[in-house]
């Protein structure tokens, strides 16, 4: 069984059903068994460490433009503060603050070129 055709809709998919594996399920009308069988199939992962992959990296580019962090874990459906932030320091192995840090640092970088 084929759902997936496109990546990109997917993640934005995920996003609007709040990084939810049951409400994705229910979009493309089946069971979530047979949603998890179908997306490990296709991804070679499970739908829900995919997902927290996709809102991490949709996390850093907000980070990365300067988004203020309480904004943006609202605007992923984090829990709280926090849990964005134990999501990001367990995948990327460093915390929200110092990738904030250094972005900034590299803006100022090339700015001055």
């Amino acid at each position: 069984m084929k759902l997936f055709n496109d990546r990109l809709v997917l993640e934005e998919l995920a996003h609007e059903t709040k990084y939810s594996v049951d409400a994705l399920a229910e979009h493309f009308s089946v069971s979530s068994r047979q949603f998890r069988y179908a997306f490990e199939q296709e991804f070679g992962t499970t739908p829900k460490s995919w997902m927290k992959e996709c809102r991490v990296r949709r996390a850093l580019n907000l980070i990365e433009q300067g988004v203020p962090f309480d904004t943006i874990w609202r605007e992923l459906h984090y829990s709280t503060l926090g849990h964005m932030r134990t999501e990001i320091k367990s995948l990327t192995g460093t915390t929200p603050n110092k990738i904030n840090l250094y972005a900034k640092v590299n803006k100022v970088r090339l700015d001055k070129m």
